[in-house]
């Protein structure tokens, strides 16, 4: 009888922990990421925002070997490009699971956050 009530102690004790653990997974799935990486090919520029808000923008160039001196400008069609400086910040800046987002085409909300950065009210 009492092998019973153990093994029944201890299944119940086993479903807590799968239970606990299954709502732990899904509360993390429904988290918004800490962070998003914005990147506007028209604009040339790579955002990093936090619930909503800009918190820093990199200048960036598209496509071609990496000639630092084409930061900024229409170089080609293909990779994204930053200086290695500003590569070292927005590493230590983003995490795994950041949001990241590529635009090709001006968007009203593009728009108004490079017009944040360029008014400088970063």
């Amino acid at each position: 009888m009492f092998k019973t009530e153990d093994q029944i102690r201890k299944m119940a004790t086993l479903t807590g922990v799968l239970l606990m653990a299954a709502a732990e997974a899904l509360a993390q799935d429904k988290q918004q990421p800490a962070r998003r990486i914005i990147v506007s090919i028209p604009d040339r520029k790579l955002a990093v925002m936090e619930a909503g808000r800009v918190l820093r923008v990199f200048p960036t160039a598209v496509g071609a070997p990496n000639n630092p001196a084409s930061i900024g400008h229409n170089a080609s069609h293909g990779c994204i490009r930053m200086r290695n400086h500003d590569v070292e910040q927005l590493f230590e800046m983003v995490s795994v699971g950041d949001a990241v987002e590529l635009y090709d085409q001006a968007t009203p909300e593009t728009g108004q956050i490079f017009a944040v950065a360029a008014a400088g009210t970063l």
